[in-house]
């Protein structure tokens, strides 16, 4: 089914979609600004991918089952945006439960994405701001957060019980924060790193750490570059944190302080 360049408002609830998909996917949303609601539907052995959402705005997605497709669950790409998923299990997909480009943006919530081949998500780092603990994340391929390094706007990275993975250099703007919470753990490909030109707090507890390591089972000292902070007039804090394996810069350090700001590193 296509829905291309719509121009009145859409919606399909209680609708089952099998066994299509053999050019590109089962459902594809293109060019489309208008309100499209799926509710209720069910999109399943797609020859390709679930559903694929292309340039397209205001799509939303609930109460609703995407399984068993070959490639991805559902695919979103070229600035596609306020998408908003609600009750949506992911499961069981031959390639990445949600793949998104980096100019993309969706939110997600209360839903469960578990037994895809590839990453649960793989998509760009600024498509973190709406998605919370409320969600599921297990036994995926790899059961990894997979991010690209992009610049970042306000937001917070939640304990999701599985560790993210940024490629590249996530970078957080002037004006913006980073809130890094308790327990969570963040990867770094090689040669990636953070900068910050805005503000960062990464506080973890006695109990639940917040880790920075390298993505490899062989680590070695200087595998990623670091975390740096740049320009800051913003307070910034670090508190119960590991930074493992990093130093790959001109830098050579984990953590790199250039502010004209207080910051707290406990």
């Amino acid at each position: 089914m296509s829905l291309n360049s719509a121009d009145n408002t859409c919606t399909l609830s209680y609708c089952d979609f099998t066994y299509g998909g053999n050019s590109m996917t089962m459902i594809y949303i293109s060019n489309s600004n208008v309100q499209i609601n799926l509710d209720n539907i069910t999109v399943e052995n797609s020859e390709n991918v679930g559903i694929y959402c292309n340039n397209s705005h205001n799509i939303s997605l609930t109460n609703s089952i995407i399984r068993n497709n070959q490639s991805h669950g559902i695919y979103i790409e070229n600035s596609s945006s306020n998408i908003t998923m609600d009750n949506v299990t992911i499961s069981y997909n031959g390639g990445n439960g949600i793949e998104a480009s980096s100019e993309s943006s969706f939110d997600l919530s209360s839903s469960s994405i578990t037994h895809n081949n590839g990453y649960p998500y793989r998509m760009g780092a600024a498509n973190l701001s709406n998605i919370t603990s409320s969600n599921t994340f297990s036994d995926n391929g790899t059961n990894e957060f997979y991010l690209f390094g992009n610049l970042v706007s306000t937001l917070t990275m939640y304990d999701l019980d599985i560790p993210y993975i940024i490629s590249g250099t996530m970078t957080v703007q002037d004006g913006d924060t980073l809130t890094v919470n308790a327990g969570s753990e963040i990867k770094f490909e090689q040669n990636s790193g953070m900068i910050v030109y805005g503000t960062i707090f990464a506080n973890g507890t006695a109990s639940e750490k917040i880790c920075f390591t390298a993505n490899s089972d062989v680590p070695s000292a200087g595998f990623w570059k670091n975390i740096k902070l740049v320009n800051i007039d913003q307070d910034c804090s670090f508190s119960y944190c590991d930074i493992l394996y990093s130093g790959y810069s001109s830098d050579n350090v984990c953590l790199y302080l250039n502010s004209n700001s207080s910051n707290t590193v406990n």
